[in-house]
């Protein structure tokens, strides 16, 4: 049996109502993405991207709030520092 799905852009109220949370999401994608990016050290846009969600992902779990948990990745996540 499948499920009825919509597929589509939200109003800013039902983000807010759906998530309530979400600018304190913001927030930390922003602060993450432009450190991680002034940092450098990546070999491309791939290894970047992961760089800016292993980086999310541990400020959220670190939080150490039940209700407030990053993604479960489960690709390799072995990132070389240079």
């Amino acid at each position: 049996m499948s499920m009825p799905m919509w597929i589509g852009r939200l109003s800013q109220a039902q983000l807010d109502d759906a998530c309530p949370r979400n600018g304190e999401v913001q927030a930390i994608v922003d602060e993450v993405t432009a450190r991680v990016t002034a940092q450098g050290g990546y070999a491309n846009a791939t290894q970047l991207g992961t760089k800016i969600h292993v980086e999310i992902a541990r400020i959220i779990n670190e939080m150490h709030d039940s209700n407030f948990v990053a993604e479960l990745i489960l690709a390799d996540l072995t990132i070389t520092e240079r």
